[in-house]
């Protein structure tokens, strides 16, 4: 068992033990959980700069649909004026006296202003409905830059949750580690990166301090053969046949109730006595 930060199912963080079988599923699910933090936020930030965008294009389609609908307006209305001039044209030639090719030329001319007005108003129109759009560029550039620092901030905060989880897992870890490692367990270890030989040092260094207790953990295994126990001694000897059962004294010679005690239990005379 272990003491670690938790979310609860409140989503509040709370502090207490943790059990070491549900350290796993723990652990995971607090990782899956800023997982899905950083996920949806970035979903959101793309959808709201989706939704954006796409406001601004309904905006600007719609004053480009108004500024076509008034170039074109204006049009039909230069084009009355264009009809209306020319109706009266004629007339105003002969009160004036001009006549023949002068009033060929006085044609001439009012069509060409016309055609020249018409230009002209086509030229305002498309570098009006160019601004228009590109405005829109940079109103869905600005959108979608604004999204990227919203998700680049959100991936650091991921990051930076993540780091912490690390830390936080493998100092639980590291403390449970501690904790079965007082009982000869060092198991543990291996998880926070110890190499089998460091391991083994520990273990070693561990029996060295607390041989009844090692011969102890030993015993439960039976890990020890006849020609081990053999080779241990006698007091090492004496505290794995405790631990097995048998009822003598570690007086740290081995003595007569040592080799009754070895020879019940595998069968065999120890060679030592």
């Amino acid at each position: 068992m272990s003491t670690a930060s938790y979310i609860d199912k409140n989503g509040e963080k709370k502090s207490g033990i943790i059990a070491a079988e549900d350290e796993i599923g723990y652990w995971e699910k607090l990782e899956n959980h800023y997982k899905d933090l950083y996920e949806s936020q970035v979903e959101s930030n793309n959808t709201a700069a989706a939704e954006a965008t796409a406001r601004t294009l309904r905006q600007i389609g719609e004053q480009i649909d108004a500024l076509n609908e008034s170039f074109r307006e204006s049009n039909r209305a230069l084009y009355r004026g264009f009809r209306d001039a020319g109706r009266k044209l004629p007339q105003q030639l002969a009160a004036a006296g001009i006549t023949g090719g002068l009033s060929e030329s006085s044609q001439l001319k009012l069509r060409s202003g016309y055609e020249e007005s018409l230009g002209e108003a086509e030229r305002s129109r498309r570098s009006a409905e160019a601004a228009l759009r590109l405005k829109a560029l940079e109103r869905e550039s600005e959108e979608k830059n604004a999204a990227e620092k919203k998700n680049a901030e959100a991936l650091k905060t991921y990051q930076s949750n993540t780091l912490s989880l690390t830390k936080e897992r493998r100092s639980a870890l590291a403390k449970e580690a501690d904790a079965m490692a007082e009982t000869g367990d060092f198991s543990l270890y291996a998880g926070l990166g110890y190499s089998s030989e460091e391991i083994a040092a520990m273990r070693s260094a561990w029996e060295e301090k607390n041989p009844k207790l090692a011969m102890a953990v030993a015993a439960k295994t039976e890990s020890y053969t006849a020609a081990e126990v053999a080779q241990l001694s006698a007091h090492l000897a004496q505290y794995y046949l405790q631990a097995l059962g048998y009822s003598l004294k570690n007086s740290g010679v081995w003595d007569s109730a040592t080799e009754k005690a070895y020879k019940a239990h595998f069968g065999v005379r120890s060679g030592r006595r």
